[in-house]
């Protein structure tokens, strides 16, 4: 396989990598090929040793198990696996919580340890914490831990949760403008509107980020999705060979006017959630992918583990005090398709303005507390640039 620009440099300046970090990340932006960099990975440097890859969701985990199985032995742990660690595999496959009996044996045996969507790694919760201090205290001492992400931050008031405890470096691996010059991806064009009657003020941020029960009763009370509507109608008249829009929602209460109202605009739609069940779900997708269906209202679910490069348009109905959800909705629109020449973002949660553009955001291993305060001003961005 002909790998990208980007990926061969990865490989080539591994070995320094790993002589200077023992537990890093190596960031690039959603579509990039983070996956097959990690089968290369695998196959160059351990290739016949002992691998655990990691990820917090089974869809995520079954496509994994389809790209590594192609070129290595893979097991993918189930529930009550009762196997020994490593039996006739080399690539072992699990959430963070499936057989632990089984994971805490291979994690001493492991020279390689991947976390996919490592923005997820909390080196204060049970189950990565688990993994995180097993493998200092009985890890071998020429083992990496790895995570692979988009968007390497965790913003939490909690300083016992930041990912500078799980590792100790960022590898900025590829960055968004320059995988469009290269034709990985396509140009994000910004469409920000700002909804004037939704009242976010006394809404209680301490946990973070807006709590999405308050955050829906704004929302509904507010013009924010009719505004979307309006937009998108007018909107979908500029992408080429068709509109194939992502929604992403703050809860199934939201979710459900949108769809309501997007049907009444006499647009094919429908919605997933984490509740709709895996066949239906994958049934769905397949229709939108396919342009069948052109507007995919979710709630919590396409922000990860979703490919669709015929996405051209994606619809922002959820305010957040979060980098991390921002870039990872923006970024699932932005992958490169067969006549797809940009995707076209409607922010009506004033993220545009709070964050700026997502090929432009910063990423820290660490976050001082209360820094998430800052973007309770949804005018932030602007105005750092408006300050030099």
């Amino acid at each position: 396989m002909k790998l990208r620009n980007w990926q061969q440099e990865v490989i080539d300046s591994y070995p320094v990598t790993i002589r200077k970090y023992r537990r890093f990340i190596l960031k690039a932006p959603t579509g990039a090929g983070k996956t097959v960099l990690a089968s290369e990975l695998i196959e160059r440097f351990y290739k016949n040793k002992k691998v655990i890859v990691l990820c917090h969701r089974l869809v995520l985990l079954e496509q994994l198990e389809a790209a590594l199985s192609k070129k290595h032995s893979v097991r993918k742990l189930r529930l009550s696996d009762t196997s020994s660690a490593f039996d006739d595999y080399d690539i072992l496959l699990s959430t963070n919580l499936r057989a632990k009996e089984i994971l805490d044996a291979a994690v001493p045996m492991a020279d390689l340890i991947i976390v996919d969507e490592a923005h997820r790694v909390s080196p204060n919760g049970h189950s990565y914490k688990r993994v995180i201090d097993l493998f200092l205290e009985s890890g071998k001492s020429d083992a990496q831990f790895i995570g692979l992400t988009a968007s390497p931050e965790r913003r939490t008031a909690d300083q016992r949760d930041q990912l500078n405890l799980a590792f100790d470096a960022i590898i900025d691996c590829a960055n968004i403008e320059n995988l469009i010059t290269e034709g990985v991806l396509v140009k994000p064009v910004y469409r920000p509107h700002f909804v004037h009657d939704l009242n976010l003020a006394k809404i209680d941020i301490t946990s973070g980020d807006f709590p999405v029960s308050a955050l829906s009763d704004a929302i509904i009370k507010s013009s924010m999705i009719d505004c979307a509507i309006w937009r998108y109608k007018d909107e979908r008249k500029n992408v080429t060979p068709k509109p194939i829009s992502a929604w992403f929602c703050s809860d199934v209460k939201v979710a459900e006017i949108t769809l309501e109202k997007i049907r009444d605009s006499g647009i094919n739609a429908d919605l997933v959630t984490a509740g709709t069940p895996i066949k239906e779900r994958m049934e769905l997708l397949s229709s939108h992918e396919s342009g069948k269906l052109e507007a995919m209202v979710s709630v919590g679910v396409l922000t990860e583990g979703w490919d669709n490069p015929f996405c051209n348009i994606i619809v922002h109905l959820r305010p957040t005090l979060s980098k991390v959800l921002w870039g990872q909705s923006v970024g699932r629109g932005l992958r490169s398709a067969k006549n797809k020449d940009k995707c076209i973002i409607i922010d009506v949660s004033s993220n545009w303005s709070t964050f700026g553009p997502v090929e432009k955001l910063k990423w820290s291993l660490w976050s001082n507390r209360g820094s998430h305060l800052q973007f309770m001003n949804r005018f932030n961005w602007i105005g750092e640039q408006q300050d030099g």
